[in-house]
């Protein structure tokens, strides 16, 4: 998952991938109704690709019609990031994606850190915490974790 990436004079670039990047309930409903062909596996990869999307498409309302968001809506994105961690954890890899899920999530709850104290330190006015939190968010290690399990969406970055 992609989350909030770096820090501009006025703005803060979101990539809500992180994320983690992803959100809400009710994802991926019916999708292991019978005769559907699903498996286990297909069915953990469309649930959590759609939490990702819907949790991108609640990013871009952060955004508006550009890229950035606006220094104070860093904590919203925290908040959104806080969000879409708890909806994935609720869903249960196969088998052999459990040990990539839970590194992929370990990542995003590092990151989704990153993006709280990103948005304290902007509030505390703290130029050199917030260059501190932005530096550190630019590794692009949850993405490829989501992406080794398949999680496409949860692995791209916003744009």
């Amino acid at each position: 998952m992609a989350a909030a990436k770096h820090l501009g004079r006025a703005s803060v670039r979101f990539a809500p991938a992180l994320l983690l990047a992803c959100v809400v309930t009710g994802c991926g409903s019916g999708a292991g109704s019978a005769g559907s062909g699903s498996s286990p596996a297909k069915d953990f990869v469309a649930e959590a690709n759609a939490i990702c999307a819907r949790a991108d498409e609640r990013a871009r309302a952060l955004t508006g019609s550009g890229s950035k968001i606006k220094p104070e809506s860093v904590g919203a994105a925290a908040t959104l990031l806080r969000q879409t961690e708890t909806e994935l954890e609720r869903l249960r890899p196969p088998a052999g994606s459990a040990a990539g899920f839970q590194r992929f999530l370990s990542l995003a709850r590092g990151e989704i850190d990153l993006v709280s104290a990103l948005a304290a330190a902007i509030r505390d006015r703290n130029l050199a915490a917030v260059r501190a939190a932005t530096s550190r968010l630019n590794s692009k290690a949850s993405n490829e974790a989501a992406q080794k399990i398949g999680l496409t969406v949860c692995a791209r970055e916003a744009g």
